[in-house]
């Protein structure tokens, strides 16, 4: 947000899918997919996505900026194996 160390923001969720013929195997973002709009931004630039971590059928992302040629994590995703 525009109001950087004022309060940390946090969040919860689940995916929830119906079962069916398939088998799924895990969940993922695609990083090449993620904002491609440009509207998801931080300190005026557009946030970009990246696995960072992928153990135990956990995959985890960092939302990050560059902000004058310094990596800026602007948020992290886990996802975890349905």
């Amino acid at each position: 947000g525009s109001l950087q160390g004022i309060a940390i923001t946090s969040g919860t969720g689940s995916i929830s899918a119906a079962a069916g013929s398939d088998i799924i195997d895990h969940f993922e973002v695609e990083p090449t997919e993620f904002n491609v709009s440009g509207e998801l931004q931080s300190q005026g630039q557009n946030v970009l996505l990246e696995l960072t971590s992928d153990v135990n059928g956990v995959r985890t992302y960092e939302g990050y900026i560059e902000l004058d040629g310094v990596r800026i994590t602007v948020f992290d995703i886990s996802i975890d194996s349905p």
